[in-house]
């Protein structure tokens, strides 16, 4: 038979109701500023971060060919593995020796086809694209001297010497509606020519991409299936503009942004930009997109015979301005770990000093990059660490440190990555073989004033200040919705990196004077709070007994009236307060306290305010998420369910 089933019911509607992380959008009561450009997730924009349309793109041993002879696993392929192919010319054969991908999956737009190649007795590949009209494009590659031979004025040719005799080649071409495409893979003696000697030689081939861009990148590689990687790209919101970010791995909406203002003071946080600001043992051109969806991020590789020791130091290092204060900062920045995983970050060993916050100078900062990342150790003048996952293969990690005053530096460096595969290995040392080696790719890197890392500031030629964000509703567009003397506040938010000192929101007369504010404490390890002062005395703080955590969501609600406050966070039981009386305000700021500073550097998701003082349970039932969070007009009391739980009415009062 039937189950009656009691619901949870608030009777009292809000009369202001911001639903930031639903709506994305500001309520027009809503005075918003920031006077520059800023950075976040919308949660939509995607870029392609990795794209190969071909199948058997590594062994290239089950397409078709003519006249040549494949053995597989037959050298060292340019990753190191033993997984590239000889592709050689069959006994009485001159010609139209090849290998080829047929009916390939392009449509109307442009393309580039990429392989790798290493002689093997031959020294030249053709590639061809024979169009479904019959007619033939071809361009040869000599894969002994990394020279592009002829090409077909369809074509755009690029070779790169990728360590070890291997070259990358490839050729860009644009297809349009009326055609398909066959790419065919010729052993070729000489250029613009595919006859050749019947001497039994040929190449080594790994490695074929095929990817619908407008220039080259990192090699994808495939089995049985094409592969084709999205990830979220950062935006960037102009002056006054809001930013709703996102989480750029799941996509969750996390509500308004609110951060303080900060500085980058790297000058040039493009690593593909400028070589200037820049500095390594050895890296190549860029060939990944960046968490920005550009393809600027920056390979840092390591070159069998480049290098005499290679075990020694794997670095790359990025140059900041002069410092301007010796207060504590925090360099950042993305990573994208392809052979090395466990990464170094360190301060420049003049960053920190003994006088400065007590520490040791130097220090380190070491991280896993692998799943959704974690800080392994830090020491020495690193008194943080953190990494954050944001999507696409990419990591941000950041290391804190004291600025030394007894050393000062004019110009160095404010970023430094080491390779790292043990914590305390020294220089970075690499226990690996091979020929070449991806280790990882560099982006927007960051030194900034602070405890923590904020949203990325991009540099192009000098330091550049990204302004507060201030939210704040005044006049009519507050006296509109709230009751002088009592009422209830509830804050839907997830917290940042800050750990103390900084406000949710408040509500106030412009001054600290006559405020309520709801924040997290300034020390002691207090979490979530209110705190009300009426004519500079103040009145309640309920700050005891919640723990904070940063990058947490909480649930907050204060309900207040004459010597009658309480305050619940995620549906804990009620702090209280009976001898308060209620400050007389006349703004709202969210995002900040009192006088509109002490921004959270953290996404508010939602702000509600009820015309009364909800009772104790109800504060902890609306902070325990067991209420309609949308607040309607309608307050759900019964269900009817049948016996498998299936509702078979709703009854509302």
């Amino acid at each position: 038979m039937p189950v009656i089933k009691t619901g949870t019911s608030l009777t009292t509607k809000p009369t202001l109701n911001l639903d930031f992380a639903r709506d994305k959008q500001l309520d027009p009561r809503i005075t918003f500023t920031r006077g520059s450009n800023g950075t976040y997730y919308d949660g939509y924009t995607s870029v392609k971060a990795e794209e190969n349309l071909l199948t058997d793109s590594q062994t290239l041993q089950i397409l078709p060919s003519t006249n040549v002879d494949r053995t597989g696993n037959a050298t060292t392929a340019p990753d190191g593995t033993t997984t590239a192919t000889s592709v050689t010319i069959q006994s009485g054969q001159t010609t139209g020796a090849n290998i080829r991908y047929t009916s390939v999956p392009v449509i109307a737009e442009d393309y580039v086809f990429s392989v790798f190649a290493k002689p093997n007795g031959k020294n030249y590949l053709n590639i061809r694209e024979l169009l479904s009209n019959g007619n033939n494009n071809d361009t040869w590659f000599n894969v002994s001297t990394g020279a592009v031979g002829t090409t077909d004025a369809d074509h755009t040719a690029t070779i790169t010497d990728v360590g070890n005799g291997w070259y990358r080649c490839s050729i860009k071409f644009s297809v349009n509606a009326s055609r398909s495409t066959n790419i065919i893979m010729f052993i070729a003696d000489t250029d613009n020519s595919t006859t050749v000697a019947d001497d039994g030689n040929g190449l080594y081939l790994w490695g074929a991409q095929l990817e619908q861009k407008d220039s080259l990148t990192a090699y994808t590689p495939t089995t049985s299936s094409p592969i084709i990687k999205y990830q979220l790209a950062l935006q960037t919101a102009g002056n006054n503009v809001a930013r709703f970010d996102h989480d750029p791995v799941t996509g969750e909406s996390l509500g308004l942004l609110i951060e303080d203002q900060r500085t980058n003071i790297i000058p040039t946080n493009n690593p593909a930009q400028s070589t200037s600001d820049r500095f390594s043992s050895d890296f190549n051109t860029t060939d990944v997109v960046a968490p920005d969806g550009t393809q600027t991020g920056v390979l840092k590789a390591y070159w069998d015979g480049s290098e005499t020791s290679p075990g020694g130091a794997k670095y790359m290092f990025f140059r900041d301005a002069a410092f301007t204060t010796t207060n504590i900062h925090t360099s950042s920045v993305y990573v994208y770990p392809v052979a090395e995983t466990n990464l170094r970050m360190t301060p420049h060993s003049q960053y920190a000093s003994d006088t400065d916050g007590g520490t040791a100078a130097g220090g380190n900062a070491y991280f896993d990059c692998t799943g959704d990342g974690s800080v392994i150790s830090f020491d020495g003048a690193t008194i943080d660490a953190k990494i954050k996952n944001v999507g696409g293969g990419w990591y941000r990690i950041s290391a804190t440190y004291y600025r030394n005053s007894t050393n000062p530096i004019t110009s160095s460096y404010g970023v430094i990555i080491y390779s790292n595969s043990t914590v305390g290995s020294g220089a970075g040392e690499l226990e690996f073989t091979g020929y070449y080696k991806a280790l990882w790719y560099m982006w927007g890197p960051q030194v900034e004033e602070g405890t923590f890392p904020t949203s990325y500031i991009k540099t192009t030629s000098s330091q550049v200040t990204r302004s507060e964000d201030s939210a704040v509703m005044t006049g009519d567009n507050f006296s509109s919705w709230y009751r002088q003397g009592q009422g209830t506040v509830y804050l839907d938010y997830r917290t940042g990196e800050k750990t103390s000192g900084f406000r949710i929101a408040a509500l106030s007369s412009g001054s600290n004077a006559n405020r309520m504010e709801f924040a997290i404490a300034s020390g002691g390890g207090y979490g979530p709070y209110a705190f009300f002062v009426t004519n500079n005395v103040n009145q309640v703080a309920s700050s005891g007994g919640y723990i904070y955590t940063s990058n947490t969501n909480y649930k907050s609600a204060t309900g207040f009236k004459l010597n009658d406050t309480s305050f619940s966070n995620n549906g804990e039981s009620t702090i209280n307060d009976t001898s308060c009386i209620i400050p007389i305000v006349d703004r709202f700021y969210i995002g900040a306290d009192a006088t509109g500073a002490a921004k959270p550097n953290a996404t508010i998701r939602k702000v509600s305010f009820y015309p009364k003082r909800l009772t104790n349970n109800e504060l902890q039932i609306l902070t325990s998420g067991d209420v309609d969070e949308l607040n309607n007009a309608k307050s759900l009391s019964l269900q009817i369910l049948d016996s498998s739980g299936n509702v078979i009415k709703s009854i509302y009062n």
